[in-house]
């Protein structure tokens, strides 16, 4: 089967708790709680139902495409425990990046734009 028991743990866990409070809006406490309990057993079961056709559905499909279940993977044999050589030099093709000096001009500010300015942040 397909995944793990806390998969059917969390589908009856959220049928348990929605039904619960939807229940508890037009009934008392006991028979809100007895039929939670119902859905939680219900939904558990069904996740069983729902995992065993996943596992069907993935073993049919893996068997009409031959891919096998199991992969071996095996690292080649390394002859020397040295790289390879480069044959390109990367020396010959780096320029470091030279970027242009911005300089910075102050330009006079006059003291009419200043007091505008003040007076502007100085109004509600």
């Amino acid at each position: 089967m397909v995944g793990t028991n806390t998969f059917n743990l969390a589908v009856g866990l959220f049928a348990f708790l929605v039904t619960l409070v939807t229940a508890l809006s037009g009934n008392v406490f006991l028979v809100s709680l007895e039929r939670a309990v119902c859905a939680f057993l219900l939904f558990f079961l069904l996740a069983y139902l729902i995992r065993w056709l996943a596992a069907l559905i993935t073993r049919q499909a893996a068997e009409k495409t031959g891919t096998p279940h199991q992969i071996d993977l095996v690292t080649p044999h390394e002859s020397t425990g040295e790289p390879a050589e480069r044959t390109d030099d990367p020396a010959e093709g780096f320029s470091p990046l030279v970027a242009p000096r911005i300089e910075r001009t102050d330009e006079p500010t006059h003291p009419i734009n200043i007091a505008n300015t003040i007076r502007r942040f100085t109004d509600d």
